[in-house]
């Protein structure tokens, strides 16, 4: 009977977390199609501004043009229209010409104009139905994964195993400062490309104090391209902290609790990531605090 009931506990851990695992995964993967929808719809947004003023900028002067026509009903067209010399009768003929080019031209860029903001508001209209859909999707997501945790969490309870999610909403922040970036997806201004954060960047002051977020081991130690010295530690339950931008005062297979001071920082910035496996996890609803 005990063997039994342990290896229903060893399947159902093992069907529990690979549940757990592929929410996440799913959170992760919808996560990266949100920034590209908020990229589209952003730049979407601003193509149908600029759309805007460029048709009232037409429109103006569609108007001006508008009034010098009806000025020009008065006028007195026999000169214009003298036989007395041909040379004067071609040139007048080829300004006409030009003018109705330039006011067909004027009617036909408005026209176009008119065309693209219709069908730009169509696209706003879409991404921004896309992006509701998404959202409402990842809250369903994130439901079911703290509904899956708040299992996982009694299970190990029952089995006197440890899990991290202890110390969930418990964690204290790892280091003094304030967020530079935040977790989930941003959007390069400049460069116009949408990126995603995957943990915190917290802009802090050099040789400020790092402490873990909870108790486990250092499995990783050295130094990582762009961000400098990386220290990784393992909790319970294949959970991982990471902590990058630092000089740090653990070794290899150190264990620390909750609250050590690991680590201080190198420079201003400093770099946090949570993972369960190797998925990336919001900080924000596992540490106390979100600076």
């Amino acid at each position: 009977m005990s063997k039994i009931f342990f290896l229903f506990t060893f399947i159902f851990f093992n069907l529990v977390t690979a549940f757990g695992q592929s929410l996440e995964k799913k959170i992760n993967l919808t996560l990266d199609k949100k920034a590209q929808i908020d990229l589209e719809l952003s730049k979407t947004d601003e193509n149908v501004k600029k759309l805007e003023l460029l048709l009232r900028e037409k429109r103006k002067i569609l108007l001006q043009r508008a009034r010098a026509l009806s000025y020009l009903k008065s006028f007195k067209w026999g000169g214009l229209l003298s036989l007395d010399d041909p040379s004067k009768f071609d040139l007048n003929l080829k300004i006409l010409a030009k003018l109705n080019q330039y006011d067909f031209n004027l009617f036909k860029d408005y026209k176009s104009a008119i065309r693209n903001l219709a069908q730009g508001r169509i696209d706003l209209e879409k991404y921004t139905a896309e992006l509701q859909a998404i959202l409402t999707d990842l809250k369903k997501q994130e439901q079911l994964l703290a509904a899956d945790e708040e299992r996982r969490k009694k299970e190990f309870t029952r089995a006197n195993k440890k899990s991290l999610l202890t110390y969930k909403g418990k964690m204290p922040i790892p280091t003094e400062g304030q967020v530079k970036l935040s977790f989930g997806s941003h959007r390069d201004q400049e460069n116009e490309y949408a990126f995603l954060v995957r943990g915190l960047l917290i802009e802090t002051k050099p040789e400020a104090n790092i402490v873990s977020v909870g108790p486990g081991k250092v499995i990783f130690r050295d130094a990582i391209p762009y961000w400098g010295e990386t220290l990784i530690i393992q909790h319970d339950d294949n959970y991982y902290s990471i902590y990058a931008g630092l000089q740090m005062n653990k070794n290899l297979s150190d264990s620390v609790q909750i609250n050590d001071i690991i680590a201080v920082t190198k420079g201003k910035e400093f770099y946090f990531e949570l993972r369960h496996f190797d998925n990336p996890i919001n900080p924000k609803g596992w540490l106390k605090e979100v600076l």
